[in-house]
């Protein structure tokens, strides 16, 4: 099957929209594991971030954007913060207002250096916008979410791709020991690219 650009980019939108799904998810499980969750789950009960969560994920935007917007200036909590800005960042992101996304991932992690995700979604949309080494210097700050988190080993070694670091790149696609069709397939495209045979 063969897939005309916009088909690409609805395609490229889905697998971008799933991973910041993902991270959020995945977000919310390390804070339970770390023992972060009395406070989390106080935070969370917070009328607006929940309600405002929810109108996210039903798709009503305008209305999340109203709520977390109150919330990311009017919660005591770090946390909830940190949450309100990330979920508008995905706002933006998903609406294309790039630049006003990374300010909000920015946000994110400044409310709460434990939010990975902020970091990891900044670096997806800086490799949307092309700027691939802003992109490298943003994951640098998810931590050792890679290991926890295989999209995160899949981005890593993309990064370096789009910034046509093939050789970088090949050792990250590598690194992993859950190396998949896709890894392998990425990892032969950079290797070709880097000069080299299969």
């Amino acid at each position: 099957m063969h897939l005309d650009k916009r088909g690409r980019n609805i395609v490229g939108y889905a697998i971008v929209t799933f991973l910041i799904g993902v991270g959020i998810t995945a977000y919310f499980m390390l804070q339970q594991e770390e023992g972060g969750v009395s406070s989390f789950s106080h935070d969370i009960a917070q009328e607006g971030l929940r309600e405002g969560v929810n109108q996210y994920r039903l798709g009503n935007h305008e209305r999340a954007r109203l709520l977390l917007l109150d919330m990311l200036q009017n919660a005591r909590e770090k946390r909830t913060r940190s949450m309100a800005a990330l979920y508008l960042g995905n706002i933006a992101f998903q609406s294309g207002d790039y630049g006003r996304a990374l300010e909000f991932y920015e946000q994110s992690q400044e409310a709460d250096k434990k939010n990975l995700f902020a970091p990891y979604n900044a670096a997806v949309t800086a490799a949307k916008l092309g700027t691939w080494k802003r992109a490298i210097g943003y994951f640098k700050k998810t931590g050792n979410l890679e290991e926890e988190f295989p999209p995160a080993a899949l981005l890593h070694a993309n990064l370096y791709y789009g910034a046509k670091r093939y050789g970088r790149a090949v050792e990250l696609y590598r690194r992993t020991d859950d190396a998949d069709d896709l890894f392998l397939y990425n990892d032969a495209r950079a290797l070709l690219k880097d000069g080299k045979r299969l």
